[in-house]
């Protein structure tokens, strides 16, 4: 394990190798550490990338060419050592490569790059998938990274860039997609934080309508997420402890359903890329 570091005149960014995983958003101009800092009694994460599953399987496995595999919640990548691949002031890139321990749960050839790159007051992150093999490979991939709220966490709302007048998100029931339900937000656009919003776990999104969502407290902006691409978007805190973060989380991927067949070709979100193909994925964040 080891930490890279980059900056600029407004940020300062910490990755740890294992799961290249965000550690430290860190604004200059207000002193402040925007990241959650992974406390183990509430959640031991950071902002843990998504791959080569988002959310959780039903009853932790899925089905290929005949063969049963177990996956965690959120894949394995998160959990692996990566690769530091290139290094500047301002620009990290890390590597993960299929091998051996990863091809007990998933039998792909795969390369995952992620990329963080500061330019002024944003943190630009991408992922890029290849594959590597010489069949069809079938993956999900998204973000979770946590964000502090300092003071009262009713004193923050979230904004969402366009107005989504009949927005749905659907209940989750033991990790699992359930049933949509109404969500209904201030103007069309702002969602007010209380804690009871998360008693049934993550506020799960589909094709919203926005491509940037703000986090703002009281009549302050404190930072903008803009994600392009991306069809699902969760937004989840720790509920049972009154936890003082929230998730942001574009998703090109989604858990299973309650009724999934488990046959990893008909997982809902799921892609897939051909031998020697690739797809990139990319959002910032932007500190105010």
């Amino acid at each position: 394990m080891a930490i890279e570091h980059i900056e600029n005149s407004f940020l300062k960014v910490a990755v740890n190798t294992i799961g290249a995983e965000l550690t430290s958003l860190f604004n200059k101009a207000t002193e402040a550490e925007m990241l959650w800092q992974a406390d183990a009694n509430v959640w031991g994460r950071h902002a843990p990338v998504l791959f080569p599953f988002v959310g959780r399987l039903k009853d932790g496995v899925y089905h290929y060419e005949g063969k049963t595999y177990e996956m965690g919640q959120h894949g394995f990548a998160r959990n692996m050592p990566f690769e530091t691949v290139f290094k500047s002031p301002t620009r990290l890139e890390f590597l993960l490569t299929s091998n051996e321990v990863s091809k007990q749960h998933y039998p792909f050839d795969f390369e995952l790059r992620l990329t963080y790159e500061l330019q002024e007051n944003k943190l630009i992150q991408s992922y890029q998938v290849v594959n590597v093999g010489e069949k069809p490979m079938w993956f999900s991939i998204g973000a979770h990274p946590g964000f502090n709220l300092e003071g009262a966490f009713s004193d923050y709302r979230i904004v969402f860039g366009a107005p989504e007048p009949a927005l749905m998100r659907t209940t989750l029931q033991e990790g699992l997609l359930n049933t949509p339900e109404l969500v209904t937000l201030q103007n069309d656009c702002e969602l007010p934080l209380h804690h009871d919003l998360f008693a049934k776990d993550a506020l799960v999104f589909e094709h919203l309508n926005s491509e940037a969502i703000t986090i703002k407290r009281l009549d302050e902006n404190a930072l903008t997420m803009h994600f392009s691409g991306f069809p699902f978007f969760g937004i989840w805190t720790q509920s049972t402890v009154r936890a003082n973060f929230v998730c942001l989380e574009p998703w090109c991927g989604i858990a299973d359903t309650v009724t999934a067949s488990g046959i990893l070709q008909e997982k809902k979100g799921i892609m897939s890329l051909a031998a020697a193909e690739q797809k990139s994925f990319q959002f910032d964040i932007e500190v105010h």
